[in-house]
């Protein structure tokens, strides 16, 4: 293709990859026998594309070494002794190679395997007289990557990392894309990456920026485990250009040049060998890729890792799946390596051992925050050393975290290593001790500036995260938490700087002054009686129910949840009373006395209507904010009695008390609706999102999901974070009207859910 030269970005860190990358650039991993980077240069030779400039940083003397052979067709090479950001090494290329500024440069992701049309997309970009084409790929996963927003072919948004409860875009940014020679030597001007500060600098500045859609292959190495999926691609030919060495489509594994492989060995799964691979006697290797000149020993299991280079994995051993060995290391016979475990470059793992947790940093599986927080088996998955990290990894998000713990051993002991993480971060610490979730979110409000954990632990221990408005984290407090656990992505304070740590078991009298504050006055023919799991709250309540029941009056039995969050009531007027009503109650308090009321966007709808009716309005809060919902956050500590049974029960008891009425004739108030809530575990990771788009043309888009206004209710469902199905949440005019609507949109589901992995 004349006048247009390709440049190949081969830089970066690969954080996300390590420890595959502490010692190999992307660009050089073997993919079935060839190095990535030779994928790139067949693919510009199919698209006529001659002139290459391959743009490099850590480890260019790696990518160097392999074109110093003699060979003719050799890319030109821009390299730089430290990294410089994608915008920087581009603009370096342009300029250190003189490329005219009117010619038009192909830029190509190093560390993806793609299969696009490039001559075509290089026509279209020439024809449009854009100076940018960027280049997108629907993607299934677009929470797990950097997805764009167009429209009629132009750019209007780069979206980092959705969340995955409210995608908006399933287009991924490939990373390659056409750009004018000119625009990009001035490029580094407009910020260090291309496409998260480059691009939207560029829309900003009014630069239009052409995009074009692609269906071809593609796929990046993100995560070692993206490696595996590449490998496989290519040699069960969903890459359709496998390299010539590959065997016959259809074979059991690949395997290298100069490869020793016993007889007695089994290897299958789509297993993938590099160069000089020994295996020995009994060994069973299945599927996962293994590094050049590695050693796997006599009746050594490998099942589904990936195994770097030069790495011995010795007689008996075994590294299960999903497990990272770095190069050279060393597993020493009868040892275990659990699924997900990543192994540093050159570490040594003692024999008979057994490596539940990564070598250098983080946990055994890769921690992602679900709606109850981190959850797992106490002192098993949730160990006061994963704790201490997850404290460590909290501190980023407030300039002092508030800690506390339910009342058992055990949630004190992980509380107090939770805190001793926060300060090896050098942020300091506010130990509450025992309280309950609804004391620790109160007295996180009032502190200014923090943030804070609420941690309990029985058999199986939860650790709860709250910003600083006492709600639960935003997504991108979420995620400094999950790759601070995760990637080791946390400070790490000087002996001299560590944090401080404050007992403020005091501070709790605020929150129970705050509560009698609430007290309503002397109840008249009604005794309030409290039940919950949790005595603290039991204790707390009776204590201050004392001054203003009437012992002789009928009772009114409030049911409290162990975590002091939610409530329900029963008379023997009304039977069981749930959360729902009795908050919309309190509502229409607040209604009637002029003020709005603010909710979580998965309460009923019912809580509009009974707005409308007396001109107010509710704020909705997500559960999982992106920060559009701002206002609504702000308001919520105006409504705490949503998230506080305690409260909840002293407001109701106050409008009782002020208006002289029952809770049944408060009941016949409220508009007629029931709610039903429930999880549908669905196959197929990853797909549930373009599921819901599917299952109905008329929907509207949620910050926490999809909305589906049917005319027997309203249904809510939200992909849950664990990525394992869906919750749904529907209302309607009664319990058998929404149980019925909620089986119709279950079976939906699941049909599709069918079609779709067939």
């Amino acid at each position: 293709m004349a006048n247009c030269t390709a440049v190949i970005l081969a830089g970066g860190n690969g954080l996300r990859m390590r420890p595959l990358t502490c010692s190999l650039p992307k660009i050089m991993f073997s993919v079935c026998g060839e190095p990535l980077v030779e994928y790139h240069m067949s693919a510009l030779k199919r698209n006529n594309i001659t002139e290459c400039i391959l743009a490099a940083d850590r480890f260019s003397n790696v990518i160097a070494a392999h074109f110093d052979d003699g060979r003719k067709e050799l890319p030109k090479l821009s390299l730089s002794s430290v990294p410089e950001g994608t915008s920087g090494a581009l603009s370096k290329a342009v300029k250190e190679w003189d490329i005219p500024a009117d010619e038009n440069i192909l830029v190509l992701n190093g560390a993806a395997l793609c299969d696009f049309d490039y001559e075509e997309i290089i026509r279209r970009h020439k024809f449009s007289g854009s100076l940018l084409t960027l280049i997108l790929s629907p993607t299934e996963r677009p929470y797990d990557c950097i997805t764009a927003s167009e429209e009629n072919g132009v750019l209007t948004g780069i979206l980092s990392y959705q969340p995955r409860e409210s995608c908006v875009s399933e287009l991924a940014v490939t990373g390659c894309f056409v750009i004018n020679a000119g625009l990009a030597a001035r490029l580094s001007e407009y910020g260090e990456d291309i496409i998260l500060h480059a691009l939207p600098a560029l829309m900003k500045s009014g630069i239009r920026i052409d995009t074009v859609t692609e269906k071809g292959y593609f796929k990046q190495l993100i995560t070692p485990y993206d490696l595996l999926d590449i490998n496989a691609d290519v040699l069960n030919g969903v890459y359709p250009y496998p390299p010539k060495s590959l065997r016959e489509t259809g074979a059991e594994f690949f395997a290298g040049t100069g490869c020793d492989i016993d007889e007695s060995a089994v290897i299958d799964g789509g297993a993938v060998l590099g160069d000089n691979v020994t295996v020995g006697k009994n060994a069973k290797i299945h599927g996962g890729f293994i590094g050049s000149g590695s050693y796997i020993g006599r009746s050594c299991t490998v099942n589904q890792a990936v195994i770097g280079r030069s790495v011995r994995i010795s007689e008996g051993a075994s590294v299960f799946e999903g497990a990272v060995i770095g190069e050279n290391a060393v597993i020493e016979e009868n040892a275990s390596v659990s699924p997900h475990v990543k192994i540093w470059n050159g570490r040594h793992v003692e024999p008979f051992s057994c490596v539940s947790n990564d070598i250098k940093y983080g946990f055994a599986k890769p921690v992602a925050l679900n709606e109850e927080g981190i959850t797992g088996e106490t002192n098993g998955i949730i160990t006061p050393q994963t704790v201490a990290m997850a404290g460590s990894a909290a501190a980023s998000v407030g300039n002092k975290i508030l800690v506390g713990c339910s009342g058992t051993k055990a949630a004190k002991a992980l509380a107090l290593a939770f805190c001793s993480g926060v300060m090896a971060a050098g942020k300091e610490v506010w130990f509450l001790d025992e309280v309950t979730e609804p004391e620790l979110c109160y007295c996180i409000r009032i502190s200014g500036g923090g943030a804070g954990c609420f941690i309990e632990a029985g058999i199986s221990a939860k650790l709860r995260f709250f910003s600083s408005d006492g709600l639960p984290l935003t997504r991108r407090e979420e995620r400094l938490v999950e790759n601070g656990i995760n990637r080791g992505e946390y400070r790490r304070s000087g002996f001299m700087r560590f944090g401080n740590i404050l007992e403020c078991s005091e501070i709790r009298e605020l929150y129970r002054s705050r509560l009698q504050k609430l007290l309503p006055r002397k109840l008249k023919g009604i005794r309030a009686v409290v039940k919950s799991p949790c005595s603290r709250i039991t204790d707390t309540c009776e204590e201050m129910l004392k001054a203003i029941n009437d012992n002789s009056g009928d009772p009114i039995i409030f049911h409290i949840s162990g975590s002091g969050t939610k409530i329900s009531a029963f008379t023997e007027e009304t039977g069981y009373v749930f959360y729902e009503k009795l908050v919309l109650i309190c509502c229409k308090e607040r209604f009637a006395k002029g003020l709005d009321a603010v909710l979580p966007s998965d309460f009923p709808t019912a809580a509009e209507h009974l707005a409308e009716k007396y001109g107010r309005k509710i704020l909705r809060y997500s559960i999982c904010s992106d920060n559009s919902d701002k206002e609504a956050r702000k308001a919520a500590a105006e409504n705490s009695f949503v998230r506080d049974g305690a409260a909840l029960m002293l407001e109701l008891l106050g409008i009782i008390s002020e208006t002289g009425k029952s809770l049944k004739e408060l009941c016949t108030e409220l508009p007629e609706f029931a709610a039903v809530n429930r999880f549908i575990s669905l196959k197929g990771r990853g797909r549930h999102i373009s599921l819901l788009r599917e299952l109905c043309s008329e929907q509207q888009a949620s910050s926490d999901g999809i909305v589906i206004n049917d005319k027997r209710g309203r249904v809510m469902i939200r992909p849950v974070k664990t990525g394992q199905g869906v919750m749904m949440h529907v209302e309607s005019c009664s319990i058998e009207a929404a149980s019925e609507l909620c089986d119709f949109y279950q079976d939906a589901l699941n049909i599709l859910s069918k079609r779709k992995n067939m």
